[in-house]
């Protein structure tokens, strides 16, 4: 928290973001009422994380952020807006963050929206073996939704 309070940090980063400044931010906070995050996100949050927190959620959370603020690639030529980026290569997914063949097929899925349910029906696996692999891809891409996954799968991320 600010020396202000939560108020001295909502002021600070509106001040930041109505200055075009596009440094990721992750409030940590006691607060854990759900209007104070929706505020911290309107006000151009990248993240919101209450007190207790794990150790390593918050490391892993750092990550993603930062691995999301890097300069993305050039667009290729004759590459319109409207176009969806490349996915990442399996081949990549395996050297850049150890996933296995199935963890793979599975981190596809998540990153398409598909929930515990249905990737267990997709892949005839049981549910509890589909929330496992879930759990896993989630750690390895160092991510903590689906819609991070799809996003670093599709290189938004």
């Amino acid at each position: 928290m600010s020396p202000q309070g939560s108020g001295g940090t909502r002021h600070v980063l509106q001040q930041l973001r109505e200055r075009g400044v596009q440094t990721p931010v992750l409030i940590l906070s006691a607060r854990r009422d759900e209007a104070e995050k929706l505020q911290g996100f309107r006000l151009g949050a990248d993240d919101y994380v209450t007190k207790p927190f794990s150790i390593l959620e918050l490391m892993a959370r750092i990550a993603a952020l930062l691995r999301r603020a890097r300069p993305a690639a050039p667009a290729p030529e004759g590459a319109g807006e409207a176009s969806r980026p490349a996915a990442l290569a399996d081949e990549a997914l395996r050297e850049r963050f150890n996933l296995t063949a199935r963890q793979i097929e599975v981190a596809r899925l998540l990153g398409e929206g598909f929930t515990n349910a249905e990737v267990a029906a997709k892949l005839e696996m049981s549910y509890y073996t589909a929330r496992n692999h879930t759990e896993q891809v989630l750690a390895k891409l160092g991510v903590s939704s689906r819609a991070a996954v799809g996003a670093l799968l599709y290189g938004q991320g």
